[in-house]
Parts: C-alpha cells; structure tokens; sequence
C-alpha cells in the first residue's frame, strides 16, 4: 500500500471524520459564544432621524421573519457570496453585493418591515413628507441600517439555539440516550 492511500484511509476513517466533525463544533461553539446580542440597536434612516430598536421581536414576529429569509434560499450562494471574505473588506463587499440584488434587498426590507413595522411606517412617513417616493424600509434605510437591525435577531436565536443543542446533546451524552 502507498503512503499516500495509507493517508487517505487514515484521513477518512469513522475516528478521523468524527474528530474532525468535534473540532468543527467546538469552533462553531468558540464563534457563537463570543456573539453578544445587543438589548437595542440603534439606525439612522436616509434623512438623519435615528431609531431605537429593541435587540429581539416575538417568536411569532420570528418564524414569519425566518420564512422571508429561507426564500433566499433558491438563489444561487455563488453569486451572492462571491468576492466576499471573512474581514472588513469581505463584509463590504458583501453588503454591496447584497444591494445589487433586488431579491435579497427585497427580502431584508420586507424582514425589517415584520421586525419594526412601527418604526417603518414612522420613517416612510418622514420621507414621502420631503417629496420622496417610498414604499418600504428600503426606500427609507440604508441597506447597512436594515442589516445591523435585523442581525441582533439572528444572533439571539443561533445563540439560544445552540445553547439548547448543547444541553440536549449533553444530556443524551451523560445518558447513553
């Protein structure tokens, strides 16, 4: 047997794929407990009035802001993530992609609208009384603004979400369940 098939083997076997599968959770764990949702978040509409948000919305108010969000789920990653990397730069490149995109530009302004109807409704107001055409959250925010807003949500839930997998994943450890 070759060196290298004798790698390949080892790299591939049950006990290398489940450390490797450890590893990737403990990662995943390290990332997720170093997120801090904040209580309120605060953004700034196209004409310089700023809002206070508050950090978290209704379960209810979640699973409809989650269905908006799994419509993405049909467009091709390729073309929303290409260019982007895990930095400063990645990250602006990434919004700016997400601007191009109507689809998702739609879907974070729609998220935001279920989010933050209140405060929606206030600035759509704001704007359409200085002459501007608005019809949603995207004719009144920058799409960075609607981004910070809608991202304390999905850390809270990915936090508590992984808290509860753990516990249970624990619990089934200490219990041979």
């Amino acid at each position: 047997m070759s060196k290298s098939t004798e790698r390949l083997e080892q790299a591939t076997s049950p006990e290398a794929l489940a450390e490797r599968e450890r590893e990737g959770l403990n990662q995943m764990r390290r990332i997720i407990d170093t997120m801090v949702p904040p209580r309120t978040v605060e953004v700034v509409d196209v004409l310089g009035n700023t809002y206070r948000l508050p950090g978290a919305v209704s379960a209810r108010v979640q699973v409809e802001i989650l269905r908006v969000v799994e419509g993405l789920a049909s467009l091709p990653a390729g073309a929303l993530f290409s260019g982007a990397s895990p930095d400063a730069k990645g990250a602006t490149t990434l919004l700016l992609v997400l601007a191009r995109e109507p689809r998702v530009l739609a879907a974070l302004s729609e998220a935001f609208g279920l989010a933050h109807p209140a405060t929606v409704a206030k600035a759509l107001a704001a704007v359409r009384a200085e002459g501007i055409e608005a019809t949603d959250a995207a004719d009144a925010f920058a799409v960075e603004e609607i981004v910070a807003a809608l991202v304390p949500l999905f850390v809270r839930l990915v936090k508590r979400g992984a808290s509860a997998a753990e516990a249970v994943g624990l619990r089934g450890a200490t219990t041979g369940e």
